[in-house]
């Protein structure tokens, strides 16, 4: 058994190699082609400025293609059920890739412009949290991405440069979404749902998104922050100081993924803790050129102090959005000092209520750990904590945050996983419903029905509520064939 299992490693090391090295073929192919000019077979484009990205698409849908007939061709047989687990992920990925290699023609989004100018800005030495339409994130994203451009620089002029880097930037994209779909499916499989349901939950939840098309096509970096959380989860249990690095680069790009350091630091998670500050202070160390060059960071925390965004926008569903304008029609001349105290009078109920919600599943979590488990039951019960504490800090990170721009709500899909996992049987229709309101309406702007995804995610909270989260998992740990011997709990349940 032993052999077996070093020989499966090496086979599945191997594929993974091979994959990865035809991924960065199918990524860098494009450019040598749009540089060199081969003429017949790529001269004539409809869309020249689109060059790149088309190719990438061509390529990637070959490379996912032959990926897919392979793993048919190893079935021992085929059937409907086997051939959904390969082509549904293959038609969810082509469906992304589409807008991947569409979207950047004609011009690139006001969003990246955003990351462009930070880019510049700390290529040419000037602020650029000081500017009209500011850099408004840590200065890792901008910092790294200028040291592409200055690699870049060396072979090509800085048009040119800053070209291939927004190519590299929205192909990246497509690969973080790839590894988006494979930890939501682990999530999913973790939460104890079977493989080809499994496949069929994040598949929907990705082809009928609409956060989902609209990180991608006003090039923002929400997947990033999404598998920097998600990393953060499914490695705490065996790769905790892993998941916790990991977690560090999600805190520098935006600081949504801090929050998970709360329920870590009440369960006493302290290797990811440790993990998260050791990799957050060696980005660090590289950013401030080994602690010598702190202005940017001065820079930043300025801005985030002082002129942190607070958009008004209908379509922006931040509790300070929706209460600025219910008290502009109240009193236009006092909207922002009312939407103030109704903004942190709501944030502080949230946070008391996420609080409790922390405390009653630690409960919960004690009453489950006093059965006599088999250790397979006993990760079910990890999994019921600290999944439920984790998937609650990102949710408490959208309702508080300033802004929640629809591409946000990217970061609502593990709630809306666990809400279709654990109420599937006994409140289906109402997870849908908090589903559609999230991920299928589209963008408009008509107060207040724009607010309809904060209203789906509240919704998606109450029906994940900790007590129907422990019955769920109650229920599984109860009828698992793995349960040692009769025990008592202290609900008076006895197991045979």
């Amino acid at each position: 058994m032993k052999q077996n299992k070093i020989v499966n490693f090496k086979n599945k090391f191997f594929t993974s190699l091979i994959y990865i090295s035809l991924a960065i073929v199918a990524l860098c192919l494009p450019i040598i082609i749009w540089k060199s000019d081969i003429p017949f077979f790529f001269e004539k484009y409809y869309r020249y400025e689109n060059k790149p990205f088309e190719l990438f698409g061509g390529f990637i849908s070959i490379f996912l293609s032959a990926i897919a007939w392979w793993e048919i061709k190893k079935l021992p047989k085929v059937t409907i059920n086997n051939l959904m687990i390969i082509l549904l992920p293959l038609m969810t990925s082509l469906s992304l890739l589409a807008v991947v290699s569409e979207y950047p023609n004609p011009l690139i989004s006001a969003d990246y412009q955003v990351y462009e100018k930070g880019t510049i800005a700390f290529l040419d030495g000037w602020n650029p949290y000081a500017v009209v339409k500011p850099y408004i994130y840590p200065p890792f994203m901008a910092q790294f991405m200028g040291s592409i451009v200055t690699l870049l620089q060396n072979f090509l002029d800085r048009e040119n440069a800053l070209y291939i880097l927004f190519y590299l930037f929205q192909c990246c994209q497509f690969f973080m979404f790839l590894l988006t779909y494979y930890l939501c499916y682990k999530l999913t499989r973790h939460l104890g749902v079977k493989q080809s349901l499994s496949i069929i939950i994040v598949s929907a939840l990705f082809l009928f998104g609409n956060p989902l098309k609209r990180t991608i096509i006003f090039n923002q970096i929400n997947l990033y922050i999404l598998d920097s959380f998600l990393l953060g989860i499914l490695l705490l249990r065996r790769y905790p100081l892993l998941g916790g690095s990991l977690l560090s680069v999600g805190i520098h790009l935006k600081i949504y993924p801090i929050i998970l350091l709360l329920p870590w630091t009440i369960t006493r998670k302290w290797k990811a803790i440790i993990g998260t500050i050791l990799g957050f202070t060696a980005i660090l160390f590289w950013q401030t050129g080994g602690g010598t060059n702190w202005l940017k960071w001065q820079q930043f925390i300025e801005y985030f102090i002082t002129d942190t965004e607070k958009p008004t926008n209908f379509r922006n569903n931040s509790l300070y959005s929706f209460f600025y304008n219910l008290s502009y029609l109240i009193d236009l001349s006092k909207a922002e000092e009312l939407a103030n105290f109704l903004v942190s009078l709501t944030a502080l109920s949230i946070f008391i209520w996420i609080v409790l919600r922390l405390l009653q599943r630690e409960k919960y979590y004690y009453s489950l750990s006093e059965l006599n488990l088999h250790p397979e039951n006993i990760s079910q019960v990890d999994i019921f904590r600290m999944y439920g504490h984790s998937i609650d800090a990102i949710a408490f990170a959208l309702l508080i945050s300033p802004s929640v721009w629809v591409h946000h709500y990217v970061l609502a899909i593990p709630l809306a996983i666990l809400a279709l996992v654990i109420r599937r049987h006994d409140a289906l229709g109402k997870v849908l419903v908090g589903i559609f309101l999230i991920f299928c309406l589209p963008t408009f702007d008509i107060f207040p029905i724009s607010y309809h995804r904060l209203v789906g995610l509240l919704l998606l909270m109450q029906l994940t509520s900790v007590k129907s989260t422990y019955q769920y998992y109650r229920q599984r740990v109860l009828n698992s064939k793995k349960t040692p011997m009769r025990v008592t709990s202290k609900d008076q349940v006895q197991i045979s």
